[in-house]
């Protein structure tokens, strides 16, 4: 089976997965395999409600069963995650294309699965400056793949997009790449490539693309990077008598918190699962310069926000 590496995983799959890069040897984390030929073999099981779409259905919905673990993506597919044999099979529904398979696995199933003991996935994007991994953390729409494929127009590596693994490794935070793409809005296209990038549009009647490095000249992180700074992006806009951009220092406190509402995670009864992610995001909190970063929503204002964070980093 061919193997890939993600999120400093490597995979072995039965389908192929354009947007890694392939890798011929080391030991295999996850086993993927795409079913069609038969159902999910668990026909009524009793979800969890995860997430849901603002008219109240449920788009994302979860069931542990011992060691396994249920996924399902409304619309789109179900995943299977055997633990005991660190197998994923997917269940797509009838019409998904493998593409969609392939982002859910990689947006979704992969950041969930890593939750776990000195390590968490945060929704964030990241690049890397000056060798330290610079992350951009808040909800979605809120600019963080925009800022980064800014910074990548200005010659920094992307380390990863809306999913950034960050792991303890001889007490400090690393941060580590995730898979060569970026996914941005149309109209940050049209606003940040002169020359019209090779990208695949994302979901159903959605102005939204992925844009693989290795089609677009993006230059990829090949390996973790410690972390310098994270920037929450507020959604509130400075004052008209500040600058165009600010960066605002939080407290112990104020950095746990956006940390902890920044984090991937599924099972909020697992206790111990719980409490090991607390630990560790108490020591990141304390270990790493956590700011907020408010600007106003202008792409003509991005050289700004590059100096703002530059003069942060000095």
């Amino acid at each position: 089976m061919p193997r890939y590496r993600a999120f400093g995983l490597l995979i072995a799959s039965d389908v192929r997965l354009s947007s890694l890069p392939s890798v011929r040897d080391g030991e295999v984390d996850y086993w993927f395999k795409v079913v069609t030929d038969q159902p999910l073999p668990f026909p009524q099981p009793r979800w969890v409600y995860k997430i849901s779409h603002s008219d109240g259905s449920h788009w994302l919905c979860f069931k542990k069963i011992g060691s396994d673990l249920l996924l399902r993506f409304d619309r789109f597919a179900d995943f299977h995650v055997i633990q005991e044999c660190k197998e994923i099979r997917c269940y797509p529904d009838p019409g998904t294309p493998l593409k969609v398979v392939s982002q859910l696995l990689l947006d979704h199933v992969l950041p969930y699965l890593l939750f776990g003991r000195d390590q968490v996935v945060l929704h964030s994007s990241a690049v890397v400056i000056d060798g330290m991994a610079i992350a951009f953390l808040g909800a979605s729409g809120r600019g963080k793949s925009t800022l980064c494929a800014s910074l990548v127009k200005r010659g920094h590596k992307l380390l990863a997009d809306d999913s950034v693994l960050i792991r303890r490794r001889d007490d400090r935070a690393y941060a580590v790449p995730s898979y060569p793409g970026i996914r941005l809005w149309g109209k940050s296209i049209s606003a940040l490539f002169s020359d019209k990038p090779v990208a695949d549009p994302i979901g159903r009647n959605l102005d939204k693309y992925r844009l693989r490095a290795k089609d677009n000249k993006i230059d990829f992180a090949d390996g973790p990077a410690p972390v310098s700074r994270i920037y929450l992006l507020d959604d509130s806009e400075p004052p008209p008598e500040k600058n165009d951009s600010e960066i605002l220092s939080l407290s112990a406190r104020g950095s746990f918190n956006a940390l902890l509402g920044g984090a991937y995670r599924l099972d909020v009864t697992d206790k111990e699962k719980i409490a090991e992610e607390f630990n560790f995001l108490s020591w990141l909190s304390a270990n790493t310069r956590v700011a907020r970063l408010r600007f106003r929503r202008q792409f003509s204002l991005l050289p700004q926000i590059h100096r703002a964070i530059y003069n942060d980093l000095i």
